[in-house]
């Protein structure tokens, strides 16, 4: 059996072991094609404690030869479990990494979750007499730069919908579940101003003045 050539390698000869050990898992054309790609991207994630990629070596049956690498690397062995191995990263990347990683998934998440209701939205028709003709995208980015900020639950009937409206009371009703989420995320992405919050306003919902929203079919 031809062993695999790692001499242009900066690690060359410290894992024929490992190589030799996965070969028959993995087959020599996988193994010359990803065994240096694989070696440098765990050296350089266990280097920076970089849990984005790290977290992924969990598994101990998809990643099997990357994890039999940290374990080289760090002299660290993962446990044969995914819950177990995971603990064990996450003890290794530290709390800071792990609660930054989180973060930017949630943050990926919400971007994500944006734009599927904009382009929802941008496909929605909706008439005022305010503002004519228009989508219900440009209609709340236009609500929002005109002032309205605060978003406010109530019930017709059976039915839930939702005001929208300015500190003078003037306000929009919504009643479509995605308008209100995306309206909600909009405001949450505005610098706060002042201490009012929605709850405080929804006292004041009987006095308000509406405009009805004629909304189109998607």
């Amino acid at each position: 059996m031809s062993s695999l050539d790692t001499s242009s390698q900066p690690s060359s000869g410290l894992y024929d072991d490992l190589i030799e050990k996965y070969r028959p898992k993995y087959g020599d054309d996988w193994l010359k094609k990803r065994v240096p790609i694989i070696i440098e991207e765990v050296s350089q994630a266990c280097a920076v404690r970089d849990y984005s990629y790290l977290v992924n070596l969990r598994y101990p049956d998809t990643a099997a030869f990357s994890r039999a690498v940290f374990t080289r690397i760090t002299g660290i062995a993962l446990h044969k479990t995914q819950r177990e191995s995971l603990q064990i990263i996450r003890e290794f990347v530290g709390d800071e990494a792990v609660a930054s990683y989180h973060q930017e998934a949630a943050k990926q998440h919400e971007e994500r979750q944006v734009k599927r209701l904009e382009e929802g939205l941008r496909y929605r028709e909706a008439r005022t007499a305010a503002y004519g003709q228009l989508s219900m995208y440009d209609l709340i980015q236009k609500l929002i730069a005109d002032g309205h900020n605060a978003i406010v639950e109530q019930k017709r009937g059976a039915a839930t919908e939702w005001f929208f409206f300015k500190e003078n009371g003037f306000g929009y009703t919504f009643r479509r579940r995605d308008e209100h989420k995306y309206i909600e995320l909009m405001l949450a992405r505005r610098p706060q101003e002042g201490s009012d919050s929605a709850e405080e306003h929804s006292s004041e919902k009987a006095t308000v003045s509406e405009e009805a929203i004629h909304a189109g079919q998607e």
